[in-house]
């Protein structure tokens, strides 16, 4: 007998449901468990002017003078730490699944700052103020960044509902939003600013001489200054506003 759509349709769920579950469990299963001995251990890693990070980690970043990397946390969790620095960038992540990623702890000092990437949770916050020419912040998940710059350009893109703020001063800057996501920047001063939101995505920018911003969806746009140059197109129920 020929079964009907639903029944099939209903099976292929449930067979696909079983499979999605047995999957999460084996990865939870890998998953290490931490050590209750807790290390707190200087690293010896290749010079470094980019962080990709790829756990769900919080990072705490200064610039220095000299680089140092300091690494705080179960002495198993740093067993399985990457710490192969590639063409200058350091991919944070483990080579392991941790159960209790919160209990690590990295604090890096930096001398030259070119790039931050945020795959996943993570969180990356700075000390102090990084100076420098050209600074790229992209975050991919739910990241948090959160620094003070002093650089003459500044690239910011957001896929995802990850959060970016931001303070100090640069000459330019251009923003991308592809979600939910938010870059709070009215704290930092540009000369500067494109601004970019598909989604429904929040900006807040402090800009002197041009703002240029496109907004596809419900994203909202908040600025203060009093740009020379001013040129907006919104499609969708997003808006511009001045707030000074």
């Amino acid at each position: 007998m020929l079964q009907s759509k639903p029944l099939k349709m209903n099976k292929l769920f449930f067979a696909f449901l079983t499979i999605s579950l047995l999957s999460a469990c084996t990865f939870f299963q890998n998953c290490i468990e931490a050590d209750p001995e807790i290390v707190t251990e200087e690293l010896s890693l290749d010079k470094i002017n980019e962080l990709s990070l790829a756990s769900g980690i919080e990072v705490h970043i200064q610039q220095a003078e000299s680089q140092s990397v300091s690494f705080e946390g179960p002495a198993n969790y740093l067993e399985v730490l990457n710490q192969n620095v590639k063409n200058g960038e350091w991919v944070i992540k483990f080579d392991r699944c941790l159960k209790e990623a919160q209990k690590v702890k990295l604090n890096i000092s930096l001398v030259d700052l070119k790039g931050l990437e945020i795959n996943g949770s993570g969180k990356i916050i700075g000390s102090n103020t990084f100076m420098g020419d050209d600074l790229e912040l992209e975050i991919a998940g739910s990241g948090d960044i959160d620094l003070d710059l002093d650089y003459k350009s500044l690239s910011n893109e957001i896929n995802g509902s990850g959060t970016i703020k931001l303070r100090g001063k640069v000459k330019s800057q251009e923003i991308q939003i592809n979600g939910s996501g938010d870059v709070l920047a009215i704290q930092l001063n540009s000369d500067n600013t494109e601004v970019e939101i598909n989604g429904s995505g929040d900006v807040e920018v402090s800009t002197s001489y041009s703002l240029n911003v496109e907004v596809n969806g419900s994203g909202d746009v908040k600025y203060v200054g009093s740009p020379k140059e001013l040129n907006s197109e919104i499609n969708g129920s997003g808006k511009l506003e001045q707030v000074n």
